[in-house]
């Protein structure tokens, strides 16, 4: 089963500070998530080939700035590959395409190696978008606090060299279970990374 990661991260909160209870202050509290929705949820790619490509898709009504980075297996580092446009505008209900090249690094030529694409949708700046005049006579006792919320989609960027043949999906089969103590260990002998959705030992999950 493809999984991808999501990381959400606090890009903006605006407002007043809080008084104390006793003020009886009243808080208008909005929020909104900015999230870019990407066209495949892996991307393979192939060392000797002229880089990857991937389709992501503005799906609110308002511009958003794309960010991307490819990071290394433990997302900590940067990995050696470059995806151009690296930040640019994508208007509302419109759809860009990103290419991912591979700029150096050594991969090894008989398996899979394993780095994250990661895009990022940055929303327009709240004063320039998002105020809204029409609500600003409200009692002087109300304050308004707004949070927006950026999504970092990070999804697989496999690595998969020209040795390589066959589906993941072929050879799962071949993966070899053993029984150490109260664990379960399992070793894949196999070129391909494979993901379980789920593993069932007898009735149990």
């Amino acid at each position: 089963m493809n999984r991808c990661g999501i990381f959400i991260v606090v890009w903006g909160l605006l407002g007043f500070p809080l008084h104390s209870a006793a003020t009886e202050t009243k808080i208008d509290a909005t929020s909104k998530t900015f999230i870019l929705h990407l066209g495949a949820t892996r991307v393979i790619y192939n060392p000797s080939g002229n880089g990857s490509t991937l389709s992501v898709y503005n799906n609110q009504d308002y511009p958003m700035l794309v960010q991307s980075e490819v990071l290394a297996e433990d997302r900590k580092g940067k990995a050696p590959f470059v995806v151009t446009p690296p930040l640019f505008r994508l208007d509302g209900l419109q759809s860009s395409r990103l290419r991912i090249v591979r700029t150096g690094g050594v991969f090894p030529e008989d398996r899979e190696s394993l780095q994250w694409l990661c895009v990022k949708g940055i929303p327009p700046k709240s004063g320039d978008r998002w105020a809204d005049d029409k609500n600003r006579n409200k009692a002087d006792d109300r304050v308004s606090l707004q949070m927006n919320f950026s999504v970092n989609s990070c999804i697989k960027l496999i690595i998969r060299p020209d040795s390589v043949k066959g589906h993941p999906e072929d050879v799962a089969g071949s993966v070899v279970w053993q029984k150490t103590g109260n664990k379960l260990i399992g070793t894949n002998p196999t070129p391909f990374y494979i993901n379980l959705s789920e593993l069932s030992v007898g009735k149990k999950r």
